[in-house]
């Protein structure tokens, strides 16, 4: 009978730790909120002219960190390092023409636009609301926002596939500088504290593995 007994809490126990081992290993993070110009590669960005109407070119790998786009004699783009920290630069290569309106597409890339709006999206953590300018004068940056939801589940409404910004006078030559901030789809983080029931769990668990270890049969 005493055999029977410490096999059956033998057995128990290790369900026990079993599911809780599955239950934490399953909680994996869908989204990072470091993110480096390299990560926005597989992107696009649209340049809008009044003249040359709308031009397109691919974001690329620019070195390590380092997301680039360019259209020789039109225009080019670059950010390097965490995309919330660094500036990100945009250059009117035109010698006559005025760039209107910027549009990121990262539906390609494993990034994501954060806007910082509440509720977060696990472990997006901060965002900036559209283009933040940095530099002072033209070209002024009237108006910037994000655009398309990330439709995955988890998304608490944060996340955006897309990106636009409106501008005056960005004439021949120009340089625009902002701050902005993408997440990372698909890092894994460190593993999160087991919540209450999982701990309640683990402890009756570790328990009935005491009690087998102690038993005489």
């Amino acid at each position: 009978m005493s055999r029977i007994t410490n096999k059956s809490v033998f057995s128990l126990a290790s369900a026990l730790l079993l599911a809780c081992s599955f239950t934490t290993s399953v909680r994996a993070t869908v989204v990072g909120a470091q993110a480096d110009g390299d990560d926005l590669v597989g992107g696009r960005i649209e340049v809008q002219f009044a003249q040359l109407g709308l031009q397109v070119a691919p974001i690329v790998f620019g070195g390590v960190g380092t997301g680039t786009a360019s259209l020789p004699g039109l225009f080019s783009f670059s950010v390097t390092g965490d995309t919330f920290l660094a500036d990100w630069r945009l250059t009117n290569n035109t010698t006559f023409d005025l760039i209107r309106f910027v549009r990121f597409d990262l539906s390609g890339s494993p990034s994501l636009f954060d806007d910082g709006s509440l509720p977060d999206t696990d472990f997006g953590f901060a965002g900036r609301q559209g283009a933040v300018q940095v530099n002072v004068g033209a070209p002024n940056i009237l108006f910037s926002d994000e655009a398309n939801l990330w439709p995955d589940p988890m998304n608490q409404g944060d996340e955006y596939l897309e990106e636009f910004i409106e501008y005056a006078g960005f004439g021949p030559l120009l340089t625009s500088v902002w701050r902005d901030d993408t997440d990372i789809i698909g890092v894994r983080t460190p593993p999160e504290v087991p919540e209450p029931t999982s701990s309640l769990l683990m402890l009756i668990a570790g328990a009935g593995l005491s009690c087998v270890g102690r038993c005489r049969c």
